[in-house]
């Protein structure tokens, strides 16, 4: 395949919207939550959802929410990749803040960090000790330890019993938001330099990949190097407002789309969203559908096989979204 970038043509009349009704109009989604134990021995709680009455096996898709959220992240998007035939499973990391009887250490230093960021007190080196913190690759390794427990119990029927059965663990999908993102870039090949040199955690198993509000090279253990493994098919999601940290911009988070090896590699800019609004964008709601139905297509086209999604996805999005792809 060439190696080069292709804006997709904004003449195309093949609408997002169309092919959110033809894939899940209607369905009814369940949704249950389950405690299990990460290979660390840490308990946490995950939340699975699937379409109600759908008979397997389903694809199943792992979510991984941002640094200090939990399992309840991107209920809407969850919602509709449920309605169209996944299994959804999210788990509850470490960091998060959630005031439980599971909560760390990290999660109660998070907490406090948050605090100080909304009362407008995060400034000057307070400020960078937070980004240090977030920069922390180790924290990815509890991550990790997660997703395999998700895994795990899928094969050990230790999910919820009306799943048993109908979850197909030879199609797999990755998707993650913010520190999430970085879960889902390790797992899809990303290379990350730690104190012992440089790591792989890429996991073949996964078949697909959905970076939402990812990172650049330059932090975290990644640099301009540590894309080129990522051979995989992934879509990065960002937003015109989406900048990091550190105050990086929006096109930082798309590096690594330009970075890594060409072949089904897609990106999506939502207009006006900020580093928060991937599940519910701001503007008419038509838009957050659309991006939804897109996010699906992906996953139909890479997990299932569709040639139709396939098409979707090299054709132009809804006024709102700007899509690109690497062929």
């Amino acid at each position: 395949m060439d190696r080069r970038t292709v804006l997709i043509s904004l003449l195309s009349g093949f609408s997002a919207a169309g092919w959110a009704s033809s894939t899940a109009a209607g369905a009814e989604v369940d949704s249950e939550v389950v405690r299990l134990t990460g290979s660390d021995g840490r308990p946490f709680e995950a939340r699975f959802r699937w379409p109600a009455g759908q008979a397997g096996p389903l694809p199943l898709i792992v979510f991984s929410h941002g640094f200090g959220s939990n399992m309840d992240a991107f209920p809407l998007t969850s919602s509709a990749w449920a309605a169209a035939g996944y299994v959804t499973a999210h788990p509850t990391h470490a960091d998060s803040i959630r005031p439980s009887p599971d909560r760390t250490a990290l999660g109660a230093r998070m907490a406090s960090v948050l605090r100080q960021l909304a009362a407008g007190d995060l400034v000057g080196e307070q400020r960078a000790q937070f980004v240090q913190m977030l920069d922390d690759p180790s924290h990815l390794d509890g991550r990790i330890s997660d997703v395999e427990a998700i895994l795990e119990a899928c094969r050990q029927k230790q999910i919820p019993a009306s799943l048993n059965g109908r979850i197909d663990l030879g199609r797999l999908g990755m998707a993650g938001h913010s520190y999430g993102a970085y879960t889902a870039l390790a797992l899809g090949g990303a290379q990350v330099t730690r104190k012992d040199g440089l790591r792989s955690f890429a996991e073949p198993k996964f078949s697909a990949f959905l970076v939402i509000s990812g990172q650049g090279p330059g932090r975290m253990g990644l640099d301009q190097g540590s894309f080129s493994k990522m051979r995989k098919p992934t879509l990065w999601v960002t937003g015109s407002k989406d900048f990091g940290a550190a105050g990086e911009t929006p096109s930082w988070r798309l590096e690594p789309f330009e970075l890594s090896p060409p072949g089904a590699k897609y990106s999506l800019v939502v207009e006006g969203a900020r580093h928060t609004d991937f599940d519910a964008p701001p503007g008419a709601e038509q838009l957050g559908v659309s991006l939804r139905a897109r996010e699906t297509a992906f996953w139909d086209a890479y997990m299932r096989g569709s040639s139709e999604a396939r098409r979707l996805l090299s054709t132009a999005p809804v006024t709102g979204l700007t899509a690109r792809e690497r062929v």
